[in-house]
């Protein structure tokens, strides 16, 4: 029993020396779209959007590591509605007014924010030179911090309206029949990657790769239909 104890105590010695811990920040600039399962309801082109922030691994061994980024991540995009009926609210003065409408084109154009906290396993190769391959695959949870999309109808366009919280300042306020527009306040989404690491000096690493962020819940706040958000990003950052 005793010699197992040091023989366990001995192993874990060995694994504590040569793990290490990385810290670095990233940028990515990225491409991301939508796609929606409702037939009355088209999502319209990708967009070019951006994340950004810290990130840390922790190597358990020398080549396979355990990784999680703290990052501000931005999606764009934008759904056609077709045939709607909508309730407006309209503020002015402290009063407020509503009408139903049928219009036969409803556009959103959602400019969404998260926060995003990976769990990512890393796998690398040996040094080649100073370089070595990556390849990466995890979970990604997105936290909303901002919901706002510009609204164009029949003779009506809106800007910046606040879509989860409208206020007076939002002045005009849309609930449709057929389709909820709040935004849900999680995201979750499978990443998988490629990529490079190089050794520029001492320990540090520039990383350059590309990264796909498979969104499988729904951004929409609506429980009779569903809409996901991807992206594909050219993930850059320093790892020291």
């Amino acid at each position: 029993m005793k010699k197992l104890i040091f023989v366990s105590l001995a192993i874990s010695l060995v694994v504590s020396a040569k793990a290490q811990v990385k810290i670095g920040v990233r940028v990515a600039p990225q491409m991301t779209w939508s796609t929606s399962d409702n037939k009355n309801t088209s999502t319209n082109g990708t967009r070019i959007n951006a994340s950004y922030g810290l990130m840390l691994d922790y190597f358990f061994t020398e080549n396979y590591a355990l990784g999680t980024e703290f990052s501000i991540q931005s999606f764009g995009t934008n759904l056609n509605l077709n045939k709607s009926r909508y309730t407006s609210i309209t503020y002015t003065d402290n009063n407020i007014s509503q009408s139903v409408t049928n219009v036969d084109d409803l556009k959103y154009d959602y400019q969404l924010r998260y926060v995003t906290i990976p769990l990512i396993l890393k796998m690398r190769t040996k040094e080649i030179g100073n370089m070595r391959y990556y390849a990466e695959f995890g979970y990604a949870s997105g936290f909303l911090i901002r919901s706002k999309a510009d609204v164009s109808m029949d003779k009506l366009q809106l800007s910046n309206v606040n879509i989860n919280e409208p206020d007076e300042e939002d002045k005009f306020y849309i609930n449709t029949q057929e389709y909820s527009d709040k935004v849900s306040a999680y995201r979750g989404s499978l990443i998988i990657g490629v990529g490079i690491q190089y050794n520029i000096f001492g320990n540090s690493m520039f990383i350059a790769g590309l990264r796909y962020d498979n969104g499988f819940t729904s951004f929409a706040k609506d429980d009779r239909w569903s809409t996901s958000l991807s992206n594909v990003a050219l993930n850059i950052g320093v790892l020291f």
